[in-house]
């Protein structure tokens, strides 16, 4: 009966021992699950502060993403104010997207330049417009004024115009045609 005893007595120890073991293994997993929770919280960029144990890796990737997640918010908000969010471009964003920014705004300043040069041509196309038609009114003015003093002139026997000094007077613009 002893034996009985002793084995019955090692059983309550054994089922005991792994109770406490099975009680450890599960708080071990709780705590997994916590962790795991806080690491999924921490990828999914709703975990303010980054835990420790989440791996580098993963760690790394949301740094990665926060970053990306700023710059972009900076370029939204320098495309809302035009201009306003260089400084954050800088603080927030990578080298190569702060000189694609730049490329950007040089180009942004190069189409301004162009369209106010575009503007300045068009407006002195119109001034010389003007001006050409001014002279091309001016010169069949002075070519028909010179037609019709040719026409007034005195004819000789053989058909050709003599002019006096009255008609080359109208032919070089200074005096009227004789009529």
């Amino acid at each position: 009966m002893n034996v009985r005893l002793i084995v019955a007595v090692a059983m309550v120890l054994a089922i005991g021992a792994a109770l406490v073991a099975g009680r450890r293994y599960l708080g071990g997993l709780q705590a997994d699950r916590v962790e795991l929770g806080a690491c999924r919280n921490l990828a999914a960029g709703r975990a303010p502060v980054l835990p420790q144990r989440c791996g580098p890796q993963l760690v790394a990737a949301v740094e990665r993403g926060l970053a990306a997640a700023a710059c972009d918010q900076a370029l939204d908000a320098e495309a809302r104010t035009a201009g306003a969010g260089g400084y954050q471009i800088g603080r927030a964003c990578s080298a190569a997207v702060k000189r694609l920014d730049a490329q950007r705004q040089a180009a942004s300043g190069s189409l301004v330049d162009a369209e106010k040069e575009v503007g300045r041509l068009r407006g002195r196309q119109e001034i010389d417009t003007a001006e050409a038609v001014a002279r091309a009114v001016a010169i069949e003015r002075k070519k028909a004024n010179a037609n019709a003093a040719i026409d007034a002139a005195p004819r000789s026997a053989d058909g050709r115009a003599v002019c006096d000094l009255e008609c080359v007077r109208a032919l070089a613009g200074f005096g009227a045609a004789p009529g």
